[in-house]
């Protein structure tokens, strides 16, 4: 896929959705981060697992198993904030 405005846009709207994303969870706010987790991801999903410097394949790892858990209940103190990496 090339790295064209309009895919530059979508990874770098999921990077932003991810780190909103992030005090949600840190403050017990499940429903926040589910929205801002689930439309990072569908933004990540047409994209290769490695692009514009982003680990993409391994944030939409974190993403998914983020999501896994109840939307009701607080994260368990093992899962950790998604981490967006960078490669290259």
């Amino acid at each position: 896929m090339a790295c064209d405005k309009s895919a530059r846009k979508g990874i770098f709207a999921s990077v932003n959705s991810t780190g909103c994303g992030a005090p949600h969870i840190q403050q017990n706010n499940p429903r926040g981060a589910v929205s801002l987790l689930r439309s990072a991801l569908q933004r990540l999903e047409p994209h290769p697992g490695l692009f514009g410097g982003i680990a993409v394949s391994s944030l939409r790892e974190e993403i998914h198993e983020w999501l896994q858990k109840p939307e009701t209940g607080a994260a368990p103190p093992e899962l950790a904030v998604p981490e967006i990496k960078l490669y290259g």
